[in-house]
C-alpha cells in the first residue's frame, strides 16, 4: 500500500520544526487550533512519516550548506580543546588578550564573544563558548555504537536537534552553564586598557 503524502498542514509544521525546535510553536505557527497544538505538536514529532520528512529536509539543508558530519565533529573538538590560555595571558592582576593575528584559527572559533566597555577606565571581555558541552557531545557520539560496530568505531550518528539552544535544566539556554574557569560558558576576563 502506497503512503499518502503529508498534507500542506503537516508540511508546513515540517519547516517551521525544523527552523524553531519547538514542536507545539511548529503546530501553532502551521496553523493547527491554539487550544490543540500542545498535544498535536509532540504528536506529529513521535509520527514516523513526520520524521521521515523532517530527515529528508534537514539532509537537504546540510547538503546544500556543506555541513558534514567531519565538519561538525571538527567544530566541537575545537570548541573542546581549546583553553583560556590559548586567547590569553594574565597574572594575579592582569588579562592581556593574545593579539588576533597570532590567534590559530581553530582556537578563534572557540570564542564565543568579545565585548568592549568604556567609562573612566575600558574594560574588554571574552567569553568562549560551552567548552564542557562540547566535550559531552563528542563523549556521547563516541561512546555511541552503529550497525553493531565496537564502541567508538565506525559510523558516529550526531543526533540533530533543530533549534536547539536550551538544554533541559538549564537557564537562559545553551552556553549559559556558569562554572569555574575554564570549564563553563561564562568563560570570561577582563581586562584594563
Amino acid at each position: 500500500m502506497k503512503k499518502r503524502p503529508l498534507n500542506p498542514q503537516q508540511l508546513k509544521f515540517v519547516k517551521e520544526y525544523i527552523i524553531l525546535g519547538n514542536a507545539t510553536e511548529a503546530a501553532r505557527r502551521a496553523g493547527y487550533a491554539e487550544k490543540w497544538c500542545g498535544k498535536i505538536g509532540p504528536a506529529m514529532v513521535g509520527n514516523s512519516r513526520i520524521q521521515q520528512e523532517v530527515n529528508k529536509q534537514a539532509r537537504k539543508i546540510f547538503t546544500r550548506r556543506d555541513v558534514t558530519m567531519d565538519k561538525v565533529l571538527t567544530e566541537l573538538a575545537r570548541v573542546a580543546f581549546t583553553n583560556l590560555d590559548d586567547v590569553a595571558n594574565w597574572t594575579k592582576t592582569k588579562l592581556n588578550f593574545i593579539e588576533k593575528t597570532k590567534i590559530p584559527k581553530q582556537n578563534r572559533s572557540a570564542i564565543k564573544s568579545i565585548s568592549k566597555k568604556t567609562g573612566n577606565t575600558s574594560e574588554m571581555k571574552i567569553e568562549m563558548h560551552d567548552k564542557t558541552r562540547a566535550l559531552e557531545t563528542l563523549l556521547k557520539h563516541l561512546q555511541e555504537p552503529k550497525n553493531g560496530n565496537q564502541e567508538g568505531q565506525g559510523t558516529i550518528q550526531l543526533k540533530y536537534r533543530p533549534g536547539d539552544s536550551k538544554r533541559e535544566g538549564e537557564k537562559g539556554g545553551a552556553g549559559n552553564r556558569g562554572g569555574p574557569l575554564p570549564c563553563g560558558s561564562k568563560l570570561a576576563g577582563t581586562a584594563k586598557t
